[in-house]
């Protein structure tokens, strides 16, 4: 189990490895998720327009968006509301 402090630690385990991210929603309600950006666990990119216009904007520093493997979605949390997050791979 790890405690994040900052954004950039997390970042690079979700790059590397499923997770399991326990944060608090907006609405106040506790949530795990587990989630990666392992590239082979992505979907691959079908509108190329969206993904040109995604990478224009900048990136907000306050959330992540991740892969929810559970949902088969993108999904994002705000860095601030992760209590805690721990490698499951093999999910």
């Amino acid at each position: 189990m790890q405690t994040y402090v900052n954004r950039e630690t997390l970042l690079q385990d979700l790059k590397l490895h499923t997770c399991k991210i326990h944060f608090t929603k907006v609405n106040g309600e506790k949530r795990e998720m587990i989630c990666t950006l392992l590239p082979e666990n992505l979907p691959p990119q079908t509108n190329k327009v969206a993904l040109e216009e995604a990478h224009k904007r900048p990136e907000n520093q306050e959330t992540i968006a991740v892969w929810d493997l559970q949902k088969n979605a993108w999904r994002s949390f705000r860095v601030d509301s992760v209590e805690y997050a721990e490698i499951v791979d093999g999910f």
